[in-house]
């Protein structure tokens, strides 16, 4: 997933999202959000830069903050995976 103006990106790998600058300085800010206890299955940014959310396996969804990684929500919708997470145009 990338942010709205394309500056960053977002991916997962096993029960982590990453988010980096799209520029490939692998020196820039990177944020890490560790909070999910299973394989994580998709993430997005919010349109407004501030936060973003992830999915698991286990059908938990998780809303965080894009500065710190510090999470905001944290609510099972499904009781399967998640395939996928969507903003609105205004990050909701």
């Amino acid at each position: 997933s990338t942010s709205s103006d394309g500056s960053l990106l977002a991916y997962c790998v096993e029960n982590v999202v990453i988010v980096r600058k799209q520029d490939n300085d692998l020196k820039g800010d990177v944020v890490i959000f560790k909070n999910h206890k299973c394989k994580t299955t998709c993430v997005d940014i919010a349109p407004n830069g501030v936060f973003a959310a992830s999915g698991d396996e286990q059908g938990n969804l998780k809303i965080w903050f894009l500065d710190d990684g510090f999470e905001k929500f944290s609510f099972q919708c499904l009781s399967s995976k998640i395939l996928g997470v969507h903003w609105d145009e205004t990050s909701k």
